[in-house]
């Protein structure tokens, strides 16, 4: 009925203004919280055997994995920003290939029966053209991203101040706060969603983030033995282009091996065809076993809501995106079959 459209319409919207608005601001929280659910068994039999105080055990333990990861997370994040800054300050593609290009243009003149240097110069203007484009738009970015990457630094120095103090405070009050959760009125759902979508979902996200690990890992390791200065930068960018549904890896790792081919640099082709067929494979084994068959989703699922997801919250649309709808999916069922028992 049109009642119930429009109740389910503004349903979805409210649900929207929760993730766009409420959910960035409760993040901190909520991971403080699933820290405190993880670790509180190891902490209490790690006190036990050295008799430390759970609350002071409990601030080191949360304090060193938030700290660890942030450092990694740091070096990965640096080390990719200096390869794209040396990318976009360098004359790499206008003076590190000019080689290659004549190579590979003398193979594609020989194919169509085209003139070498005609070929050579459009496809050396075409890359000059795009290099210079995208100096300009770096170097117009640079200043005005400045101010950004400064509030950036103090909203992640924040993020993790209120998350380590907030899992100090779960941690010493995490039965009260359990029996909280369960006095509030829409536990039910709540109960009932972590146990069939967010438990799913977590699985689900945790296996992708696995298998996007390994594959930057082969890429990165990949192009580093073929000498690859950027190998960081490609090796992360394939990996990103792995983990969307129906692209892979295959469609950078492809070309690059098809370009080194026509060049009549067979080796390099074959390493590159190698990191595919690893990458490809390293998919094929680990999906089954982290994933399972009770989440094997569509593909075409798992694009639409990552499209949507990017359109409605932008890059983070691209992990909130499926939790999004799954999220809505249980809450609309929840509501409307308690509407219907009220009814009734």
């Amino acid at each position: 009925t049109a009642k119930k459209l429009l109740s389910s319409i503004g349903l979805l919207y409210l649900i929207y203004l929760l993730f766009q608005h409420v959910l960035p601001i409760l993040l901190p929280f909520a991971l403080a919280l699933a820290l405190a659910l993880i670790l509180s068994k190891p902490i209490s039999l790690i006190s036990q055997r050295i008799h430390v105080k759970k609350g002071l055990l409990s601030g080191i333990l949360t304090a060193g994995v938030l700290l660890l990861a942030g450092c990694i997370l740091w070096f990965f994040v640096s080390q990719l920003i200096q390869q794209i800054r040396n990318l976009i300050a360098s004359d790499t593609l206008e003076t590190l290939y000019p080689e290659l290009l004549y190579s590979c243009s003398c193979t594609i003149a020989d194919m169509f029966n085209l003139d070498k240097q005609n070929v050579y110069n459009g496809l050396f203007c075409k890359i000059s053209d795009f290099a210079v484009s995208l100096k300009t738009d770096f170097i117009s970015h640079a200043f005005t991203g400045s101010i950004s990457s400064v509030k950036w630094i103090c909203e992640g120095i924040t993020f993790l101040v209120v998350t380590i103090t907030a899992s100090l405070f779960f941690f010493k009050d995490l039965e009260s706060v359990k029996m909280n959760f369960q006095k509030l009125p829409f536990f039910p759902f709540l109960s009932h969603y972590y146990h069939t979508t967010l438990r799913l979902s977590s699985v689900y996200l945790r296996a992708q983030l696995i298998i996007l690990t390994v594959t930057i890992a082969i890429t990165t390791i990949g192009l580093f033995l073929i000498k690859q200065p950027y190998s960081l930068l490609i090796g992360t960018a394939i990996g990103l282009l792995d983990a969307l549904p129906f692209i892979g890896s295959g469609l950078a790792l492809l070309p690059m091996a098809l370009f080194k081919l026509l060049a009549g640099d067979f080796l390099h082709s074959a390493i590159l065809l190698t990191i595919y067929i690893l990458n490809s494979g390293a998919r094929d084994v680990l999906e089954p076993k982290l994933i399972g068959k009770r989440l094997r989703l569509p593909s075409i699922y798992i694009l639409i809501a990552i499209y949507i997801g990017f359109c409605l919250f932008g890059v983070k649309g691209i992990l909130f995106g499926p939790l999004y709808f799954l999220f809505s999916y249980q809450l609309m069922k929840w509501f409307w079959k308690s509407r219907s028992h009220l009814s009734s």
